[in-house]
């Protein structure tokens, strides 16, 4: 059953661009290889069929529940199911659940399974697979960033934690072995619910998961079943991971909706720096998109004219931000943070670094979304005076140093660290960039080891953005807390009516520009490329992996 988002479609068409064949060569001989062929020159028909997606950085996981990043969901999407796929139409198509009913109070969500549905153990996948899944995630002691997708569901509290600790949420309810019923605290907005919980959860197999819950739910995030899972339930299964080199699937032959057409499905980790080569080398076959795998701005103009690839361009609901740990004194005053705001050029990052493929951000709502108020954009104008004097304002101490914790793997972001910089030397502060790999960003992060830092965010259609600021959000590493934010947050997921929920996160939205728990400092538009052999395989908005079943190369 499909259920048509007419306005988020309408939003999309505007938004996409025309994917374009262009005929410019790209030059140069090749050696012909039947294993991995130059793009655009088809493999031997006898030869093995084999994808390769580049994404810039590591996955940190393959644990749905424990998976924080989006590079790990890139690879968990296809191995593991969820109930509904987001489709690049902005529709929801079966997966794993064949079909659903709602009530008309929009507080009871039904979900049918496919019967067909198997793990690669043979064992069938059933609604305990779908229950326990969702109780792990509520359960209080995993350690989890899943559960801002599923707190309003009946019997979990307001940051989505349950009630009890014996894996019983009172608002899941396993009907029968192919049927899952899922009651919310109040009536929700259908698009949410479906986005979030049908699309945004994958599932796990229970009776591979539950000896690592018992025997450690506090440590599954380090658990074997996080980077080395051996039953799988989707398109593909893990065959191996080279560490920060690429992820190897092999297609899972008895998957519920048909054989996988690819013989072998890569993930490689290519840095910004060489990524345009491997597109045109064909060492790649498609950018992944999203935030994870892009073609760089400097690039974009050869690579799009490139006769081998089609170019894909879109906005997603995704940004980039500088984050600031507001636990450290120096950063609690809004004011403190609002004079950062202020001091940087934000717009020349934009013309400069993105040569005009983005949008400058006041909120964590962007142009994508249908919740986006264009009016509050005009705020928080790159003023250099204004910042010094409001950091005067605030008692700043101009002799203290501050680091600007700066992930390596994306160009731009490290570029724009040292506008960043300039700009708040220029005000008088202090600063210094300190470059980590990705992965130590994200573990220093977590333990509340920086003062500044860059990083990105990859939102949902859905404006809800309590991940990132409420007072246990699982995004909020800062450490921020603000009761009108979480009030304000509290209420958005229980308003039904767009024309209700609009105003509400425009006056969300000011309430964040005027406490700037942290700052928003570009949407780029992603700048993607596919190979022309690639069949049923392009980036989008809502995704890459949607039909991953359906992905073939010529």
């Amino acid at each position: 059953m499909l259920r048509k988002k007419s306005a988020w479609l309408s939003l999309l068409l505007v938004l996409m661009l025309i994917v374009s064949a262009c005929s410019k060569p790209s030059g140069g001989d090749k050696t012909p290889d039947t294993n991995n062929p130059p793009a655009g020159e088809e493999k031997p028909s006898s030869g093995p069929k084999i994808l390769t997606i580049g994404m810039w950085s590591a996955p940190e996981s393959f644990n749905s529940i424990t998976n924080k990043t989006s590079y790990g969901t890139l690879i968990i999407s296809v191995v593991y199911p969820s109930l509904y796929a987001l489709t690049p139409k902005l529709e929801y198509e079966p997966r794993l659940a064949s079909s659903y009913t709602v009530n008309p109070e929009q507080t009871e969500f039904t979900f049918k399974l496919n019967p067909n549905a198997k793990w690669t153990d043979g064992k069938p996948i059933t609604a305990e697979d779908v229950a326990y899944t969702f109780q792990v995630i509520a359960h209080p002691d995993t350690p989890t960033s899943r559960r801002s997708l599923i707190d309003t569901i009946k019997g979990l509290d307001a940051t989505g934690v349950s009630e009890t600790k014996d894996f019983n949420v009172s608002g899941i309810q396993v009907v029968d072995a192919q049927t899952i019923k899922f009651t919310t605290k109040k009536p929700v907005d259908f698009d949410a619910f479906m986005e979030k919980v049908a699309s945004g959860i994958y599932i796990m197999p229970k009776h591979m998961l539950e000896p690592f819950v018992k025997a450690d739910l506090k440590g599954l995030d380090k658990s074997e079943i996080t980077m080395k899972p051996t039953v799988f339930g989707g398109p593909f299964k893990l065959v191996q991971y080279v560490t920060d080199q690429h992820v190897e699937l092999a297609p899972n032959e008895n998957y519920f909706l048909g054989k996988p057409k690819l013989n072998k499905l890569f993930y490689k980790i290519v840095g910004q720096a060489t990524f345009s080569a491997a597109l045109e080398k064909g060492e790649i076959d498609l950018a992944a998109g999203n935030g994870v795998g892009e073609v760089p701005i400097a690039d974009w103009e050869k690579v799009s004219t490139l006769s081998t690839l089609n170019p894909v361009t879109y906005v997603a609901p995704s940004y980039q931000y500088l984050d600031i740990n507001v636990a450290k004194p120096e950063f609690s005053s809004p004011k403190v943070r609002q004079a950062i705001a202020h001091a940087i050029n934000r717009p020349l990052i934009v013309q400069r670094l993105l040569k005009g493929q983005g949008e400058v951000l006041n909120s964590p709502i962007n142009s994508a979304n249908k919740y986006y108020s264009k009016e509050l954009q005009s705020q928080l104008a790159y003023d250099p005076a204004k910042a010094k004097q409001m950091l005067q304002e605030a008692g700043w101490d101009f002799n203290k140093e501050v680091v600007l914790l700066t992930p390596t793997g994306n160009v731009v972001r490290e570029q724009s660290a040292d506008i960043i910089m300039a700009n708040l030397q220029e005000v008088g502060m202090k600063v210094k960039i300190e470059k980590v790999d990705f992965t130590t960003r994200q573990a220093r992060s977590a333990a509340g080891d920086f003062q500044l830092s860059l990083v990105g965010f990859s939102a949902t259609f859905d404006p809800d953005f309590s991940g990132q600021v409420s007072s246990t959000g699982a995004f909020n590493d800062r450490k921020y807390k603000n009761a009108k934010m979480d009030q304000l947050m509290a209420q958005g997921k229980e308003i039904v009516k767009f024309e209700q929920k609009k105003p509400h996160y425009d006056q969300a939205q000011q309430h964040f520009i005027d406490e700037m728990p942290f700052i928003p400092l570009y949407a780029v538009k992603a700048l993607t490329a596919v190979n022309k052999r690639v069949v049923a395989a392009q980036p989008s908005p809502a995704g890459l992996t949607w039909n991953a079943h359906l992905w073939d190369v010529k």
